[in-house]
């Protein structure tokens, strides 16, 4: 009988030489803009979806474990737009702007162009395993757009922080909490 082993050997042989790992491309990381980008398209476009266990696996491709269980246990303020109420024409028109690293911490900002609000955000990330995550999110600007009546401000006024020196703590803009 002819022994089949020589002839398997050598099929396997050829069969994983036929695809060499060199050539093989790894799976490239987000940049942190793109995590960014990438983030705030389906979080924007979603509708704010609570942070909750249905979602955590989304919420963890793109934020830091910390900061997904920030936000599930903060009820004063939505912290991934740093502030109470929104926009939702921001998923329309937003831009995330060139990020700054240094190691595996990197900045970047994003600017929220509504039609009632103007909005940027500053955006915190870390590297974890290669990927970029975000990890804070600080709120930059807050102004009524052009023919908007932004709690009782005027077209391009600046409305005060409601989140003041981090998150979590709730500031009065002209009496109302944004």
């Amino acid at each position: 009988m002819i022994d089949r082993w020589p002839i398997i050997f050598a099929f396997l042989l050829a069969a994983c030489s036929a695809t060499p790992i060199t050539n093989q491309s790894p799976q490239t990381a987000l940049s942190p803009e793109e995590t960014v980008r990438q983030f705030y398209d389906w979080y924007l476009h979603a509708r704010f979806p609570n942070p909750d266990q249905e979602s955590k696996a989304r919420f963890e491709k793109y934020v830091t474990q910390r900061f997904f269980k920030e936000a599930m246990n903060e009820w004063d303020v939505v912290v991934f737009i740093a502030a109470q109420d929104a926009d939702p024409t921001w998923a329309n028109d937003f831009r995330v702007a060139e990020a700054v690293s240094k190691g595996d911490q990197a900045r970047t900002q994003i600017a929220l162009n509504g039609k009632k609000v103007h909005a940027t955000l500053r955006i915190f990330l870390k590297r974890q395993n290669g990927a970029w995550k975000i990890d804070n999110v600080k709120r930059g600007t807050w102004k009524a757009a052009a023919g908007s009546d932004l709690f009782g401000a005027n077209e391009g006024e600046t409305v005060q922080h409601g989140v003041e020196g981090g998150l979590g703590r709730l500031g009065a803009a002209r009496g109302l909490l944004v």
